[in-house]
């Protein structure tokens, strides 16, 4: 995805747009089929969904969804059997009731053509995903997406699951994941529940009194298990599963059975508390005896070996050589969500205002933060300037491979998921078309983030376009560098950039 504009960006989506997004499967459908759904002719099965019918055609149902063809081979299977059963009863049948017999008969051949869908949630998109089907094209926005997407999980309609997935995940932020993951919920959306789920166990550390007794166990117990929920005390966690527990069991319909109980308590990491935090977990009868011996045995077991303890430096170190509930959580990352093109959510904008707290001044003139800039060569102006949020011109020499390196610091490590840039002059020649982000964390081993050939996003003087980066990345990285892999739009090897922000994850090390 690129969005460009000369100074600002509209925002990519939020829960209150009304942008579509067209998904056209095949375009043949359009043509082929579209008058048979809306004439119904030789139509060989009505579909009732919400006391409204619609004339169908099974081969093209069929076709598309293997929820219908098994719906339809199981109707035909009951038509067998019924036949079979009427051929034993047909000799018992006398003459009187011949006629009756055919009018039933004339009734059950409707029936038979008729199914009724019981859609929950759902029966305003039915015609919807029906027009997908038929003529390969639907319409998405915000408000309509969980249901088509709800529908297409239940229709089994993969192309379909996969494109509204990912319009939908690109929605989810910070901000409004709980109530994403409460609509993902609601119509079954996997994906969507997983990206809620693992958004809310990376940033579980800011949440403020939080209370999930809303959440069915199965999911709370996914978000307690999450490999990535990250706490500064694990005391929070212990706190958090007593209120879902106590909150769950007033509610009779909600409340929790004794396996459960134990289930959810078997992820508190108890060797991590603090004795007198031990002892008050002590009294309370939820908690098995067996942990609280478990987690003393480990905290003597480390005081023996006298081991010390060290965050790893790299984002996604298991250690697996020891079972999870004695392993450190994970390091506490803060996310920083794409608005628009230069807004005040970035990862560069929050190191250059101390997080909010000041002023913006441009972080990589100020020796305090650690974090600097440097390129491959200078030609024009100050490679410094480009984290200054003015524009001024900035560009390397005419040298192929020129590059910009961006180094946050060595307690610092960054997941990016969007980044920003702005053209480095002051006129519309020598516009960045081929180029790689890459991250690293020793300047020699590179990962490329995201590849750009031929791109056109960039256009006009200083001006700006965004990025995604969809790779589910693992680790973090200190550096990140903009590599040039082949000409400028002026067929020149120089290397213009005037400003650059990133979003994602950042996290701070010890």
């Amino acid at each position: 995805m690129s969005t460009n504009t000369k100074k600002k960006q509209k925002k990519i989506q939020t829960t209150n747009t009304t942008k579509i997004n067209k998904i056209n499967k095949h375009p043949l459908f359009s043509e082929g089929f579209s008058s048979y759904l809306e004439n119904g002719e030789f139509s060989d099965i009505t579909i009732v969904v919400d006391k409204i019918k619609y004339k169908l055609h099974k081969i093209i149902l069929s076709y598309e969804s293997s929820f219908f063809r098994n719906l339809f081979h199981k109707e035909k299977n009951k038509e067998k059997n019924k036949e079979k059963n009427k051929e034993k009863n047909k000799e018992k049948n006398i003459e009187k009731n011949i006629e009756k017999n055919k009018e039933k008969n004339k009734e059950k051949n409707i029936e038979k053509k008729t199914i009724v869908l019981d859609l929950p949630h759902s029966e305003h998109a039915f015609p919807v995903i029906v027009r997908y089907i038929y003529c390969g094209e639907i319409e998405i926005n915000t408000e309509t997406a969980l249901p088509i997407l709800g529908l297409a999980t239940k229709f089994e309609l993969k192309h379909l699951i996969e494109t509204v997935s990912s319009f939908l995940l690109r929605l989810v932020k910070k901000d409004n994941v709980q109530e994403w993951l409460a609509q993902a919920i609601k119509f079954r959306a996997r994906k969507v529940i997983d990206k809620c789920v693992s958004i809310l166990a990376k940033q579980f550390w800011l949440l403020k009194n939080p209370d999930f007794s809303w959440l069915p166990f199965k999911y709370f117990y996914q978000l307690m298990d999450h490999d990535n929920l990250s706490v500064k005390e694990e005391i929070a966690v212990y706190n958090i599963i007593c209120n879902y527990i106590e909150k769950r069991n007033r509610n009779t319909n909600k409340k929790l059975n004794k396996q459960n109980i134990k289930k959810i308590m078997e992820l508190v990491r108890f060797s991590f508390l603090t004795l007198n935090q031990l002892k008050a977990v002590e009294k309370n009868p939820n908690v098995p005896r067996e942990m609280l011996i478990e987690s003393l045995m480990a905290r003597v077991e480390s005081h023996e070996k006298k081991r010390k303890k060290k965050k790893s430096e790299t984002l996604g170190n298991e250690q697996r050589e020891v079972p999870k509930r004695f392993r450190d959580r994970p390091i506490c990352g803060t996310s920083y969500d794409y608005e628009e093109d230069f807004d005040k959510n970035g990862i560069i904008y929050s190191i250059g205002t101390q997080n909010n707290k000041k002023p913006f001044k441009n972080p990589s003139k100020k020796p305090k933060t650690k974090f600097t800039i440097h390129a491959s060569s200078i030609e024009r102006g100050d490679p410094l300037d480009v984290t200054g949020r003015k524009e001024l011109e900035f560009w390397t020499k005419d040298v192929p491979a020129s590059w910009v390196l961006f180094d946050f610091g060595p307690n610092r490590l960054i997941l990016p998921n969007n980044y920003t840039i702005m053209h480095g002059g002051n006129y519309k020649a020598d516009l960045l078309r081929n180029w790689d982000l890459q991250g690293s964390n020793d300047t020699q081993n590179w990962t490329v983030l995201r590849q750009h050939r031929n791109d056109t996003s960039l256009n006009g003087n200083f001006g700006t376009a965004s990025w995604s980066i969809d790779l589910q990345l693992e680790k973090g990285f200190r550096y990140l560098r903009l590599l040039q892999s082949g000409y400028n739009s002026s067929h020149h090897n120089f290397l213009l950039l005037s400003g650059i922000e990133f979003y994602g994850e950042i996290y701070e090390l010890d």
